[in-house]
């Protein structure tokens, strides 16, 4: 007979399965962040990553937006009227742009989240205090984890986000390593549910953290968009019961994030190579190298908005478009109020 436990996860193999996803994650996120650093065009990639990441979180949530829509209506430029599902997403989209210019320590008050999403309500409670892991190792911190979470007894929103934030605040601290506190962050914050199942408020802090602590300098990690990529790959999340497991598959997310950063930005500058070579003997004159700065700045255009954008006509703008070859798409698929967006981009 075969021994039972022959197919249960061990200690050890969880322990193994953590560290090489921490690595991973590690890896990935430095390359990434080197990558957008040196790229002249990064404001365009995370343009576009951000509304790719507002797409993944209203598919968390069980809506379908497409990039186009959007993209779209961000701009202004939207030629149908938008749904709840799309205004929704542009909220995410707003709210991620505003964190953006947050520090951790501002988004780390009660107030702060809270009122992200328009809950007026009294004052909140202080965050509960919790001890700081200041001299434990990771694999300590890790099992003091467990009881720090399991310690929160509350069904009241305000309490539990105010124990959420004292945790979150004492894991993103050094010396812990940074990506393991904002693995246990968002693996607490599934825990505790303290604004129902809004898991992208804690990817706002876990951004904050990593920009405070100056793990990244260019990079604003899709991380809802490094989930549904684990997700649709096969890599669920799981219900382990061990919390190095769920905490690695959480790392797993964020080397998934970077990759998806260092697609966009790789495919950005393909497509751009490609059109400075066709473009290479234009006219002093000739609008061209405008309507790619364009084409490179914002996930998608429509003509009216590209002739604005480089002084020309509608029908100027969409010859200009035509000249600069196949790494420019149609999306759209209608015969009127059409946009396009770089191939890839």
């Amino acid at each position: 007979m075969i021994p039972r436990d022959l197919f249960e996860p061990t200690e050890a193999a969880s322990e193994e399965r953590f560290w090489l996803a921490l690595a991973a994650a590690e890896a990935e996120v430095s390359r990434a962040d080197e990558r957008l650093a040196a790229d002249p065009h990064r404001t365009g990639v995370q343009r576009r990553l951000d509304v790719k990441e507002g797409c993944a979180i209203a598919w968390s949530a069980g809506a379908l937006v497409s990039f186009e829509a959007l993209a779209l209506h961000d701009q202004e430029l939207d030629v149908t009227l938008p749904d709840a599902d799309l205004r929704a997403a542009h909220r995410t989209l707003l709210l991620r742009r505003r964190a953006s210019r947050l520090s951790l320590d501002a988004l780390l008050e009660p107030a702060a989240l809270a009122g992200f999403i328009d809950r007026r309500r009294e004052r909140p409670p202080s965050p509960l205090p919790v001890a700081r892991p200041a001299s434990a190792g990771v694999g300590e911190a890790i099992r003091a984890a467990t009881d720090q979470i399991q310690a929160v007894r509350t069904d009241e929103d305000d309490q539990a986000l105010a124990a959420w934030l004292g945790l979150a605040r004492a894991w993103l601290s050094p010396p812990l390593p940074l990506l393991v506190g904002a693995a246990l962050a968002l693996e607490s914050w599934r825990a505790l549910t303290p604004l129902g199942r809004r898991e992208d408020l804690a990817d706002l802090v876990v951004n904050a953290a990593l920009r405070s602590r100056r793990r990244v300098r260019a990079l604003e990690l899709p991380l809802a968009l490094g989930r549904r990529r684990l997700t649709t790959s096969g890599d669920r999340r799981p219900f382990a019961p061990t919390l190095q497991d769920r905490l690695a598959w959480h790392l797993r997310s964020f080397a998934a994030a970077a990759r998806e950063a260092c697609d966009e930005q790789a495919a950005l500058s393909l497509a751009r190579q490609v059109c400075e070579r066709r473009l290479a003997a234009h006219r002093r004159a000739s609008k061209a190298p405008a309507a790619l700065a364009a084409l490179l700045d914002q996930p998608v255009v429509t003509a009216e908005s590209l002739a604005r954008a480089v002084g020309l006509t509608p029908h100027g703008a969409r010859l200009l478009l035509r000249r600069l070859g196949a790494s420019v798409t149609e999306i759209s698929g209608r015969s009127r109020f059409r946009v396009w967006r770089l191939a890839g981009g």
